[in-house]
């Protein structure tokens, strides 16, 4: 009768052990998943005094290169650092790991930025399933309708134009569809390149709602006061206001869409509005968490 060595047994039985544990059949390896944002899909920003610095650019960088350091900023948690997304139209595109679920009668998830009492610079938010299932954020996409959605000084369908400046430490010309035009002006405390080092195109162009302008000067500073709910860094972190719920999602033509779950969700800046020597308001995110989620 043959015998099997017992220390080869062992080691036997630990190889078959570490399989099992590894096969993704098993789960002992799977990624756990969170509930803050997982994957940034797209960062696009206006031009402005934050953007290449948040996060930081630099001659060279493409649009993956941003897009991972975005990543590094945003994914797994809401404390690791924050983005820019520049003057008016500026957006970024995220997603999460899971079917950020909609309860009925409750707020589903939580956008954070750095709005403080008279500093609100607000984005509007924009939210996606996956409906055909690819994991990408190709289906189609619905505004959560927020306090200033039928103020009569919001302009809907508006679109800008940025231009590339001849000398990248110069100021930004804009013009939009309305016929007026303006700049995205350089200021002392920032004096690296406004414009995307990672953009080729000569041009950078935006779409979507404007909200009104609310700053308003206070001897040498200015004052940027909160809208009343459903805008992203328009009130501070531990604010209700700083949350948002599904049911808010609205079609182009304003009409509620019942949405059971969410995938991704956009934000862009909302107000072309300049402060003087405080600079252009921009929608600034830190990170994003799903109010409901579960580890199970």
């Amino acid at each position: 009768m043959c015998t099997f060595p017992l220390h080869k047994l062992l080691i036997l039985c630990g190889i078959c052990f570490l399989c099992f544990a590894c096969h993704p059949d098993s789960g002992q390896e799977e990624t756990k998943k969170t509930p803050y944002i997982a994957q940034v899909f797209d960062y696009c920003p206006a031009p402005g005094q934050f953007v290449n610095v948040i996060p930081q650019a630099s001659q060279g960088d493409t649009k993956e290169s941003i897009l991972a350091r975005a990543e590094e900023l945003l994914v797994g948690s809401v404390n690791n650092g924050m983005v820019s997304l520049g003057a008016w139209g500026g957006y970024i595109v995220v997603g999460f790991d899971h079917d950020l679920v909609n309860e009925p009668d409750t707020v589903d998830f939580k956008i954070y930025g750095n709005a403080y009492e008279n500093n609100a610079e607000p984005g509007i938010v924009m939210v996606s399933a996956d409906e055909n299932g690819n994991g990408l954020p190709d289906d189609a996409w619905f505004e959560l309708r927020a306090s200033e959605y039928d103020h009569p000084e919001l302009i809907r369908h508006y679109r800008c134009v940025y231009y590339r400046p001849a000398s990248l430490t110069d100021s930004i010309l804009w013009k939009d569809n309305l016929g007026g035009k303006g700049y995205v002006s350089r200021n002392s405390y920032h004096e690296q390149a406004y414009y995307p080092l990672w953009e080729s195109a000569d041009s950078l162009v935006f779409e979507g709602s404007r909200l009104p302008s609310t700053a308003y000067q206070v001897g040498t500073t200015f004052k940027c006061p909160a809208f009343d709910w459903g805008y992203a860094d328009n009130a501070p972190n531990q604010s209700s206001a700083a949350c948002f719920d599904i049911d808010w999602a609205v079609d182009a033509s304003g009409k509620a869409v019942k949405l059971s779950q969410i995938n991704f969700v956009k934000v862009y800046t909302a107000q072309q509005q300049s402060l003087g020597w405080i600079g252009e308001t921009s929608t600034e995110v830190t990170g994003m968490e799903d109010l409901h989620f579960s580890a199970e």
